[in-house]
């Protein structure tokens, strides 16, 4: 497993650049890029084997599902491939280019939820006036220099010993525990106290975050508060939207482009976990809408206090 490394902040002159730029400092090959296209994202790794550094990430990876897939098949080494046709000697042939490789995302903001959830998060705030740091910004690169030798000599001499190990975190479950195995890996080889540093960073940084939370498990988990508070063994489509769209906390009444979530909508997210709308009565007449108890087993399977 390989996790992005995902640098955000709530606002701008939170940091996050000038800490890219450190990584670009300390990384083998580091490669900076402030945007970039699906096409060149696999094309650079197959070539140079990069550390991929991309800053503004916000403004072009949101919007841009080619790029996002790719980069989403990079978490997984045996399946970090895209296939694509090319021309070789006047012929058209299928050509395999690889993904692999270290990346580090930076930007403001959530990035899309399949990107958050194979990342280790790093969250970056505003420095108050009289907070002291060191400035960074315009630090010289033989100051990063021994570090960088003290990396490559621990790769070379500890990376067998590296590959071999498996730590499990009690506390951490399915994606979060195979985004923090290669750094708790690193805490174990290390030994003293860096393995319950790791262990205290890994909960401190995953639990209880909406990063890690999809679009549809967030529906989810709302659709359950407004199931708990609803009399009856049924729920019509406009009766879940109000009590969804009621909630200001919540993204549904703007989900839209600034309108309510549509019952379309709602239908297709409930669509990928098998659930459909049905005709149900409802005091006199028929409408659509959905049977409590079916969403019992979702709950149980793709929310956390279900199990």
């Amino acid at each position: 497993m390989l996790p992005l490394a995902v640098i955000n902040s709530p606002e701008k002159n939170c940091g996050k650049s000038t800490l890219l730029g450190v990584v670009q400092r300390l990384a083998l090959r580091p490669v900076p890029a402030s945007n970039i296209t699906g096409p060149a994202l696999f094309r650079t790794i197959e070539a140079w084997q990069p550390t991929l550094l991309l800053d503004e990430a916000d403004t072009f990876a949101k919007d841009n599902e080619e790029l996002r897939g790719i980069l989403n098949s990079g978490h997984t080494r045996k399946s970090a491939y895209v296939i694509r046709v090319v021309e070789v000697d006047g012929e058209f042939e299928p050509q395999q280019f690889c993904t692999w490789g270290a990346k580090a995302l930076a930007g403001i903001g959530n990035l899309p939820a399949t990107l958050m959830s194979r990342a280790v998060v790093l969250k970056m705030r505003r420095k108050l006036a009289g907070e002291v740091v060191a400035n960074l910004r315009h630090a010289h690169d033989e100051e990063f220099i021994p570090t960088k030798r003290k990396f490559l000599r621990w790769a070379t001499e500890r990376g067998a010993d590296f590959a071999k190990l498996r730590p499990e975190h009690p506390a951490l479950a399915n994606r979060d525990a195979d985004n923090w195995e290669p750094l708790l890996a690193l805490a174990h080889l290390a030994g003293g106290e860096w393995p319950d540093k790791a262990n205290l960073a890994a909960v401190a940084l995953t639990e209880g975050t909406e990063d890690s939370q999809g679009v549809s498990e967030e529906l989810l988990t709302d659709i359950q508060t407004a199931l708990a508070s609803h009399e009856g063994k049924n729920i019509t489509t406009t009766e879940l939207l109000n009590q969804l769209c009621n909630d200001d906390e919540a993204p549904w009444a703007t989900y839209n482009r600034g309108h309510p979530l549509s019952p379309r909508q709602l239908a297709k997210r409930l669509g990928s976990f098998g659930l459909k709308p049905r005709t149900i009565r409802d005091g006199l007449v028929n409408a659509k809408g959905y049977v409590k108890s079916a969403f019992d087993e979702v709950f149980s399977r793709y929310l956390p206090a279900g199990g």
